[in-house]
């Protein structure tokens, strides 16, 4: 074994100070081993917030991926019911047509129906003016008429009175000498019994008759 150098003598104390000092801060309070914990219950605490940060961020994510996943069903649900109700009312704008054209196409009939009601009253009252008309046409006139019998005259004569009457109603009478009761005529209205021919009255009775009967002569004139 070499010998110890001198100064290697001298430097054994200083090593046993040096030992004695690192073996007093490590076992004392604030130590080398105190500063070792507090470093690592440090590092340890670092850990743990960044785990807890790493976990509210995952925890953040997963509330954000919630949160958009809703708003993607909600908008899904919101455009199926536009769609719905878009098409709700297309179909109350189609029933809403039908109706106004229904509406249309009656009010189109009632007025045709009205139309034609009018055109029946005008056609029948029109009828009726044709038949009453006929009915005036097939009547004589008054003066074509005798006051004694109320017929048409066959062969109209004048009398002393004036009027025109029937040959064989006004010759009765000037022999029975009766007041007419229409015309209250007196006997000395006739005491000129002479008859004369009303050529005139005769022709328009035989104008009449030709007219009626469609150019037929019927009178005795």
């Amino acid at each position: 074994m070499r010998a110890l150098i001198p100064y290697e003598r001298d430097l054994t104390p200083l090593r046993r100070s040096v030992a004695r000092c690192v073996r007093l801060r490590t076992t004392e309070p604030g130590g080398l081993y105190t500063v070792g914990a507090e470093e690592e219950a440090k590092a340890k605490a670092e850990e743990e917030a960044k785990a807890k940060a790493k976990a509210e961020e995952e925890a953040k994510a997963k509330a954000e991926a919630e949160v958009a996943a809703e708003l993607e069903r909600l908008e899904a649900e919101a455009k199926i019911a536009l769609v719905a109700v878009a098409k709700e009312k297309a179909e109350a704008e189609a029933v809403a047509m039908a109706l106004e054209e229904a509406a249309c196409k009656a009010a189109a009939l009632e007025a045709a129906a009205m139309e034609a009601a009018a055109k029946e009253a005008a056609a029948k009252e029109a009828a009726a003016k044709e038949v009453e008309a006929a009915a005036d046409a097939d009547e004589p006139p008054d003066d074509l008429i005798c006051p004694i019998t109320q017929e048409l005259m066959n062969n109209p004569v004048i009398a002393a009175d004036g009027h025109t009457y029937e040959r064989v109603a006004i010759e009765r009478w000037l022999k029975t000498n009766t007041t007419h009761r229409i015309r209250q005529v007196r006997s000395r209205d006739f005491e000129c019994k002479i008859l004369v021919s009303n050529h005139l009255v005769c022709r328009q009775i035989r104008e009449w008759q030709e007219r009626v009967a469609g150019g037929t002569e019927l009178n005795g004139c």
